[in-house]
């Protein structure tokens, strides 16, 4: 089996992978817009200290914006053939929210 070959064997899965988080990230993208933008009414529901407060909303506002960076540097480390890249790339988002969630989490529980 020649490198050619090889090469395309493994651009299969990996761009099957890459088309479904990008549809998966544009599809919840205008969701995490609004909730970002709707994060600054908690301030009038919860106590937070300033800092605490800050953390949180830009938590929020980075969730949006790893999401189009994520899809292209995604799309472009495929197009260079360094498919754990692009892996990572696409975990981005994923691992973003996962920090917003468990901060929200322990903030909840103080």
């Amino acid at each position: 089996m020649d490198t050619v070959n090889l090469t395309s064997d493994r651009k299969k899965p990996v761009k099957r992978w890459l088309t479904f988080l990008t549809i998966v990230d544009l599809f919840f993208f205008p969701i995490y817009c609004v909730t970002a933008l709707i994060v600054h009414e908690q301030f009038c529901h919860q106590l937070f200290s300033f800092g605490i407060g800050l953390v949180y909303v830009i938590l929020f506002y980075s969730i949006p914006v790893s999401i189009p960076i994520s899809i292209y540097l995604m799309w472009s480390n495929y197009r260079k053939c360094q498919y754990r890249r692009a892996y990572i790339y696409c975990a981005s988002p994923i691992l973003i929210w996962m920090i917003t969630l468990i901060f929200e989490l322990i903030e909840r529980k103080l």
